[in-house]
């Protein structure tokens, strides 16, 4: 029971120790400052000076020469991107400005800026190879003229209706993959090919994870289900694995480019694909270390893969199976790189003459 705890109208109050009472605290000055920034200046202290103190101080700053200077704004957006929150509107449409707010912003800025721009797939590109959150900030949902909601089917638009808005059925049936008919609002929306949204849009995705591979993350589901795009995208980064469909994430080749890439996405994979001696052998290419999740069987029965092993790093034979340990030319490869690895030997190798001498 706290001290000075009591019971009143049979609720539980409590009254806290002074020790323990939140007291206010008073802003620091500069802060209290900041909030007292105004159209006006301050004496004795210009606006430059204060925004390269805090660039924050841009909020109260005045319009002219400051937060609709374009040439200014550029400057202060490379300092943090989150100023763009504060320019004049009118900068809010230029694009310059508004990719250098991305660039500073981990792509938070783009959400100053006109929902047209989601539209100008040259510039999207540009933000993503920045930084592919900006693909969070962007809608995956869209409607025909006829204002019904519609779906990519393979690069088809459906809206699943049975008629249109006069009353009518369509003819040959409702709007669907299933039925094989598209009914002409939906037939019409691709007149305009920026009316797809960009996370279903196959080539701007193709495109964006061949810049950024992170870019799948936000791609619509059936695109990530799609082999072609997900290689483009691990071999543009090997973890972009992690947001592939599940069945391309068991699949051999996507396994196999991914860990060409990076091979730490071995690590990650499921045992069949660690299991396979070509995707070990572009892991162990590049890392001694991949052995540590290597199976057993690899281990003790492949000999081309722990030659591979030994040659990235003399280390590896220390953690080798026993019957591997045994094989002189494995034993050799390691002692010719560091005199360390003869320990690790078996008996009836550390009695050889050569090894020894090396």
């Amino acid at each position: 029971r706290r001290e000075g705890s009591r019971s009143r109208r049979g609720l539980a109050t409590v009254v806290w120790p002074k020790s323990l009472r939140v007291r206010t605290l008073s802003l620091p000055p500069r802060m209290d400052m900041l909030l007292k920034y105004d159209e006006e200046e301050l004496p004795g202290e210009p606006w430059d000076v204060r925004i390269d103190k805090d660039w924050r101080a841009i909020e109260y700053a005045p319009m002219e020469g400051y937060r609709e200077d374009k040439d200014f704004m550029m400057k202060l957006c490379a300092v943090s991107g989150h100023a763009l929150e504060f320019a004049a509107e009118e900068l809010y449409e230029d694009k310059d400005i508004v990719l250098q707010a991305v660039r500073h912003s981990y792509g938070e800025a783009l959400k100053w800026a006109p929902k047209d721009f989601h539209r100008d797939r040259d510039f999207m590109l540009d933000c993503v190879s920045v930084s592919a959150e900006v693909l969070k900030l962007v809608s995956n949902k869209c409607k025909n003229d006829e204002g019904a909601k519609t779906k990519s089917v393979k690069g088809v638009f459906y809206c699943y209706r049975a008629g249109g808005k006069d009353g009518l059925p369509f003819p040959g049936g409702s709007c669907k993959p299933t039925t094989n008919n598209q009914c002409p609002s939906c037939a019409r929306l691709l007149d305009d090919p920026n009316n797809c949204p960009l996370p279903q849009d196959r080539e701007f995705i193709t495109n964006a994870v061949a810049r950024n591979w992170q870019a799948l993350k936000y791609a619509d589901q059936e695109l990530r289900g799609e082999k072609d795009i997900v290689l483009a995208a691990v071999q543009s980064g090997g973890f972009a694995i992690r947001y592939a469909s599940e069945e391309l994430q068991a699949d051999r080749d996507v396994a196999y480019e991914a860990v060409k890439q990076n091979w730490k996405v071995y690590r990650i994979l499921n045992k069949k694909l660690r299991a396979n001696s070509d995707i070990a052998a572009a892991a162990a290419t590049q890392d001694w270390h991949a052995m540590t999740h290597m199976t057993k069987d690899l281990l003790r029965n492949n000999y081309p893969l722990m030659e591979i092993m030994v040659k990235q790093g003399w280390q590896s034979f220390e953690f080798m199976e026993p019957e591997m340990k045994r094989k002189r030319d494995l034993a050799l490869l390691a002692v010719q790189q560091s005199w360390k690895a003869f320990q690790h030997a078996p008996p009836d190798l550390r009695g050889d003459r050569e090894l020894a001498l090396l």
